[in-house]
């Protein structure tokens, strides 16, 4: 995927959803010092070392799992 469709750029646009993931969204656009990566481990240290609940991070995981499902289904497109 592109960097416009980076995984944060896509978190980003999910902050209107009502779920954790939205919840997570809505921080991440507070979040001036939000880390930019291509894997989920600067995320998910990130988020470790703000201590983050158990539930943010769980909330993060799914949406890198639903990220990643839909850059599979990008790039299997002709």
């Amino acid at each position: 995927m592109t960097a416009s469709h980076s995984f944060t750029g896509w978190l980003k646009r999910q902050y209107k959803r009502n779920d954790p993931i939205g919840d997570l969204a809505r921080d991440v656009l507070r979040d001036p010092h939000w880390p930019r990566g291509r894997t989920l481990l600067p995320f998910f240290k990130y988020l470790t070392r703000q201590g983050a609940s158990e539930r943010a991070r769980a909330a993060l995981e799914k949406a890198w799992r639903e990220y990643q499902a839909l850059a599979e289904c990008l790039e299997a497109q002709p």
